[in-house]
């Protein structure tokens, strides 16, 4: 069995057409608000913050 990864707490404000679109998401991948928000900041945030050694990792196909 994998281990899961422990996660850290975070409040977050969204403006109320945000959160309408985060809910009909929820509803409609049946995933939870956190895993909808979790995606979306890796997507966006990953390719530019990731280390070096992991950006390479990836690149050449290494699994950590």
């Amino acid at each position: 069995m994998q281990k899961r990864p422990k996660l850290q707490p975070f409040l977050v404000r969204l403006h109320p057409d945000t959160r309408a679109l985060l809910d009909r998401a929820t509803e409609e991948q049946r995933r939870s608000r956190a895993a909808i928000i979790d995606e979306a900041i890796r997507e966006m945030l990953e390719g530019q913050y990731k280390g070096i050694d992991e950006r390479l990792n990836s690149f050449l196909g290494a699994k950590p």
